[in-house]
Formats: structure tokens, C-alpha cells, sequence
């Protein structure tokens, strides 16, 4: 139930910085979200072919939530987990099946990288 869990987290802390929320909510330290991020966008600088059968799993993932709102946090931690990153092409794709543009879902990234 992540979607719950997502509002929950971050109307419980209150003014504590995105990053911090994301790191208490993913279960990550805050330096490895920022330095997977990194990673994946070292990665992705150079043209990735990423697996059909990693889409396919992220797809289920994707289907057997209760909703699509509010699962954003929630689906790329999970498709960091398949992946190991998050290139541009898995971006592209959940924006697609979660039905919110690819600005968004790289607007959500940016932020958690530029988090101090």
C-alpha cells in the first residue's frame, strides 16, 4: 500500500527536506539514493538497451497497484531495484503507463539530486 504510505510520510514530517522523506520512506540511506541517481545518470549518458523482460516486470508491478495516483515514489524505487538505475528509457516508460508526463517523473528526480 504505498500510495497510502506516501501520504502519510509526508504529512507526518512536516518540514523535513524531500530527500529526507524519501530516504525514511524508500529505507535507503540518503547518500545511496543520491549516489544510485548518480549512477543512473552516468549510465545513461551512454545509449542503454535495457531488457524487455525488465519492462514486463515493472509492468505487473505497475498493474497489481491499487491506483496509479500517488505511486510515482513508490514504482521508480521499484524499478531502481530491476534495473539498478533509472535511464532514460524506464523514465520514459513509467511516465507512460502511470499516464503523467515524462517532465514529471524527471522533474521528481532532479529534485532528489539537487536534495542537499
Amino acid at each position: 500500500m504505498y500510495n497510502g504510505c506516501v501520504v502519510y510520510t509526508i504529512g507526518c514530517f512536516g518540514n523535513m527536506k524531500m530527500s529526507d522523506i524519501l530516504t525514511q520512506f524508500l529505507g535507503t540511506r540518503k547518500h545511496d539514493v543520491k549516489a544510485n541517481f548518480k549512477k543512473g545518470m552516468s549510465q545513461n549518458m551512454a545509449q542503454t538497451k535495457i531488457d524487455p523482460g525488465l519492462f514486463t516486470k515493472l509492468d505487473e508491478y505497475i498493474a497489481a497497484l491499487p491506483t496509479k495516483q500517488g505511486a510515482l515514489i513508490a514504482v521508480l524505487h521499484h524499478a531502481q531495484e530491476i534495473v539498478g538505475y533509472l535511464p532514460v528509457e524506464v523514465q520514459d516508460h513509467i511516465a507512460q503507463k502511470l499516464d503523467i508526463p515524462a517532465s514529471k517523473v524527471m522533474e521528481l528526480l532532479r529534485f532528489i539530486r539537487s536534495s542537499p
